[in-house]
């Protein structure tokens, strides 16, 4: 097996998606058009940032890229090249391992666009228990906008060549088939991104052999460049190109997918946050339609929740929602499949979209505020709605590792589905005056008739006695 001493991997990661990979820290709004807060005037609008380089353009951190690959490789159970490539960690006194440094060397991934243009994205969260938006819960977080390149810059020394296929099949789960993610909302449609090579150059040891026989190796005390970036440079002139990377193919993905439908039975409105500042603008509508490059658009985040809060309602009716005890078993239970702060969930969400024909499909309306105290119209208080009422069903699909799904898991989705088949499936705005009724289908079966008489009925009962275990497990 062909050795090298040090070889080059360079590469584009381009966004396909909106993209937020967090500082973790906050930073204020100090544009024009942001507002005091009411409550406090001194206070600005903030946002969640992400990384920044000393240019203020995004970068993504070697570390996220380590970590991922690491991760990739580790599920491929192929501990030996995992030690190799990214090291071992010092082990305690009597074990028969040793520590050792990795072979493998990932630098940030650098912006290779223009100067950044500030993009923010707003989001509502979702209420588990009611299904609805959350008062005063928008949060806001920049983010990088899709086709959006970075550079990548990955080095290896004295490894072998599957050594370097390993990281290779690895990076090329940074694909459409394989839908490599990083960052925020990944389970929402966001933080796709997908990996171009760019070249691969590798220094044999009969190359590093001719580099150290060179006659011109010596110490340059003239001018302001080290000896050492000397050294570097002429170096570089030993690496040859190495083609086994066009026959490269990445780890099979572990995610199976769904392609529903979701067809709107009346007008529907995903209100844009983004849209308040175009209304002082513009005076466009108080409430106006989320749409992106002539499609309307249901965030992934507003199916996820809904489908969670779904969930959680039919385990609170199976537990007969007594006490907080129940609760807090149903929060358990929903954290498995769709995650919690100590674990990832299984289920990941893509924004639902139809092309939108603005002479047909939209839905404008005016309205009278209501009072909430006295429950009578307020005076003076019209407002302007502009939803969308397409007459073709938003599409979209929703991801999931196969083997991972338990049997009490498939039930209680299967039980998500019957609901959303038959007609209880309502979102966003304006839910009580008739808005976004959703009607689902799949590319497999087009109402709940169909889809139960395709189920095995073996496993429907074998799903149901899983259920039940699982509740009896939790509440003891």
């Amino acid at each position: 097996m062909t050795q090298f001493k040090r070889a080059i991997l360079t590469g584009t990661l381009t966004t396909q998606t909106n993209f937020h990979l967090g500082s973790g820290q906050e930073s204020e709004d100090t544009s024009n058009n942001s507002k005091k807060s009411d409550e406090d005037p001194k206070k600005k609008n903030s946002f969640n940032d992400f990384c920044r380089d000393k240019n203020n353009n995004p970068y993504i951190p070697a570390s996220s890229l380590r970590g991922y690959l690491r991760a990739i490789i580790s599920n491929e159970n192929n501990q030996q090249t995992e030690e190799k490539l990214f090291g071992l960690a010092r082990q305690k006194r009597g074990s028969d391992k040793e520590g050792n440094m990795g072979a493998l060397r990932i630098y940030d991934a650098r912006w290779r666009s223009t100067a950044y243009t500030e993009n923010r994205i707003s989001q509502t969260s979702i209420d588990p228990v009611t299904g609805a938006a959350k008062q005063h819960h928008l949060s806001t977080h920049a983010i990088v906008p899709a086709q959006s390149p970075f550079e990548v810059v990955i080095e290896f020394d004295d490894v072998n060549e599957e050594q370097i296929k390993t990281i290779l099949q690895a990076l090329q789960t940074f694909s459409p088939d394989n839908r490599g993610k990083l960052g925020k909302g990944k389970s929402t449609g966001q933080g796709e991104i997908h990996w171009q090579q760019s070249s691969l150059k590798v220094l044999t040891e009969k190359q590093l052999k001719k580099w150290l026989n060179q006659s011109n190796l010596k110490p340059n005390n003239k001018g302001r460049q080290s000896n050492r970036a000397i050294i570097e440079q002429k170096l570089e002139r030993f690496f040859i190109d190495h083609p086994i990377s066009d026959t490269i193919k990445p780890f099979a993905s572990n995610l199976s997918n769904i392609t529903i439908q979701l067809k709107a039975k009346c007008p529907i409105l995903i209100n844009d946050p983004q849209a308040v500042k175009r209304r002082e603008e513009d005076k466009s509508p108080d409430c106006i339609y989320m749409q992106r490059k002539g499609f309307a658009i249901i965030p992934g985040s507003t199916l996820k929740g809904w489908v969670r809060a779904r969930c959680r309602r039919i385990l609170l009716s199976l537990l007969d929602n007594v006490d907080d005890k129940d609760d807090a078993i149903a929060d358990r239970i929903i954290g498995e499949i769709f995650g919690s702060t100590d674990q990832q969930g299984l289920l990941s969400f893509d924004d639902a979209q139809v092309r939108v024909d603005e002479n047909n499909h939209l839905h404008k309306q005016t309205f009278n505020a209501i009072d909430r105290f006295t429950g009578g119209v307020k005076p003076h208080a019209l407002y302007n709605v502009e939803a969308i009422w397409p007459k073709e069903p938003f599409t979209t699909q929703i991801h999931y590792p196969k083997e991972k799904l338990k049997g009490w898991m498939k039930l209680l989705l299967l039980y998500v589905m019957r609901d959303s088949m038959e007609g209880d499936l309502v979102l966003g705005w304006g839910k009580s005056k008739g808005f976004g009724r959703m009607i689902l289908s799949t590319d497999r079966h087009e109402n709940w008739q169909q889809q139960y008489q395709a189920t095995n009925q073996n496993d429907l009962t074998a799903w149901n006695n899983e259920l039940e275990q699982k509740l009896q497990g939790e509440s003891q």
